[in-house]
């Protein structure tokens, strides 16, 4: 494709988002949040996050310890410290940064010395996250796992990603520009994750419900994080 295509379809990409009215912006939304944390889109479930797909929402609850257990350079723990402030803002966490190698944390993370890793059996991956519910689906312990790509250098760039799923994004969703998303080539956290996280920490959103009684919570949810823009 020539870069004036590609500059082209961006364009109009831009125009047409530009354009949703705020109820089209919420429907997408909606169905991006049944998606991510559901899991619920066909090969979008990434099983590495949680196991055995399971339709209930699954979250952290109260204050969550973190720790660097791998890899925890200076520019590592400042990126995971600056990401998890981040979250901490979204999600209403008290999220704590423990000191490095403290595999007592509830979320652990591993800036590995492997190049990649094998996932769902047979995949190769560069990053991938996977977590613990108890029988209510509250989380209770999650890793990410980030390869090396040479010597002091990591596939940072999928750490927002993984983070997600560590708190609770099950599956993948392409409706919005999101990190979660691996077409869209976002390596930060995007207006419509805020949405999309702020609604999962929502307190009306308990651990363990149903797609069924969760979505029409959802709606209204975002439909009010939309109206506040």
């Amino acid at each position: 494709m020539s870069d004036f295509k590609y500059i082209l379809i961006l364009f109009l990409g831009a125009i047409v988002t530009a354009c949703q009215s705020p109820k089209m912006v919420e429907e997408r939304l909606v169905l991006a949040f049944g998606e991510t944390m559901f899991g619920d889109h066909g090969s979008t479930y990434d099983r590495t996050a949680t196991g055995d797909k399971d339709l209930h929402l699954a979250k952290w609850h109260s204050s969550l310890d973190v720790s660097v257990v791998e890899g925890a350079t200076d520019e590592n723990t400042a990126l995971v410290e600056a990401t998890l402030e981040q979250f901490a803002e979204l999600t209403g966490l008290e999220i704590n940064l423990m000191e490095p190698n403290n595999e007592s944390a509830q979320l652990r993370i591993y800036f590995s010395s492997k190049k990649d890793f094998v996932i769902n059996d047979n995949e190769r991956a560069a990053c991938f996250a996977h977590s613990r519910s108890d029988h209510e689906s509250r989380l209770e312990m999650a890793e990410v796992h980030v390869s090396l790509i040479d010597d002091g250098e990591w596939q940072t760039g999928c750490l927002v990603h993984e983070l997600l799923h560590a708190f609770g994004w099950r599956g993948h969703t392409h409706r919005v520009r999101s990190a979660i998303s691996y077409m869209h080539g976002e390596s930060e956290l995007t207006r419509w994750d805020a949405y999309l996280m702020k609604t999962l920490y929502d307190p009306r959103l308990e651990s363990g419900i149903s797609k069924t009684d969760a979505m029409p919570k959802v709606r209204a949810i975002l439909h009010e994080l939309v109206k506040e823009g």
